[in-house]
């Protein structure tokens, strides 16, 4: 992380609010700084400012400040466009992104935020290059990646998209492959095909919440090409923390004889 420092006479360029969009008649749900990116909280309404510690709502962005405000006090959010002084010795050209910090920027690309939200266009000021509200389907397709998909609630009106995890699991010697996932997710699927040749009696392949068994041990002992599929999902375990471990576990059952190759498909959804 590397925050962009923010000077005490940061504020907007009075001509660029002519000609940006704005949502007015907002109120603060908390104390905002000024020149503050901020996100709308779905559950109250209120303005928020974004933090890009994870990739949830409180990542996403509506615009910025355009003055500092009280919790409570209507606030009028600007975007695509505005101008605002922010800091001292910027590069222009260099582009900035939500931090890890509520309220702030940040000079290298963080968790919840790839795409960035502001450029320098002289030592002192910034322009928004993000338009409001934050639309995770606005990046190019050839960078479009589960990243960009929103959480997926109980009983949500809006239809959600799942996400595909492949884990690879080589043949030979029995065991675990992990892979540490950046995003929360609700196991919801999963299922294995052999790609190296036919599995040994008895083996099993297993997917896991790092320790904790997600899906019932599958049987690894099909033919080449063979897709096996998860009988029961463990609600207690299903969701895997942002920086969890997803495991996938391999046992050979008749030791001695090698476990087969091949790739596990996990299918989730981001939650909260």
């Amino acid at each position: 992380m590397a925050l962009l420092t923010r000077t005490t006479k940061a504020g907007p360029d009075p001509v660029s609010l002519l000609y940006c969009p704005q949502i007015p008649d907002l109120i603060a749900g908390e104390d905002l700084d000024v020149a503050a990116p901020c996100y709308i909280k779905s559950a109250d309404g209120k303005v928020y400012m974004s933090n890009a510690t994870a990739v949830n709502e409180a990542a996403e962005f509506a615009g910025f400040t355009a003055r500092a405000a009280k919790a409570g006090q209507p606030i009028t959010l600007v975007g695509l466009g505005a101008r605002f002084q922010y800091g001292s010795s910027l590069t222009p050209g260099s582009v900035y992104y939500l931090a890890a910090t509520a309220g702030r920027l940040d000079t290298v690309v963080t968790v919840g935020d790839t795409e960035g939200v502001a450029m320098a266009i002289n030592s002192t000021d910034i322009l928004v290059i993000r338009a409001h509200p934050l639309d995770r389907e606005s990046a190019p397709l050839s960078a479009l990646n589960g990243s960009h998909v929103d959480e997926v609630a109980n009983d949500q009106t809006t239809p959600g998209i799942p996400v595909i995890i492949p884990i690879a699991v080589a043949g030979g010697a029995a065991g675990n492959k992990d892979v540490v996932i950046t995003q929360k997710v609700r196991v919801i699927d999963a299922w294995a095909q052999h790609t190296g040749g036919a599995g040994e009696a008895n083996d099993t392949i297993q997917v896991l919440n790092g320790a904790n068994a997600i899906t019932d041990a599958m049987s690894w002992a099909g033919a080449d090409n063979v897709i096996v599929r998860a009988g029961t999902i463990d609600d207690a375990n299903s969701a895997v923390a942002a920086a969890g471990t997803l495991r996938v576990t391999t046992v050979d059952a008749d030791a001695g004889a090698d476990v087969g190759a091949g790739i596990v498909y996990v299918l989730a959804i981001p939650v909260a």
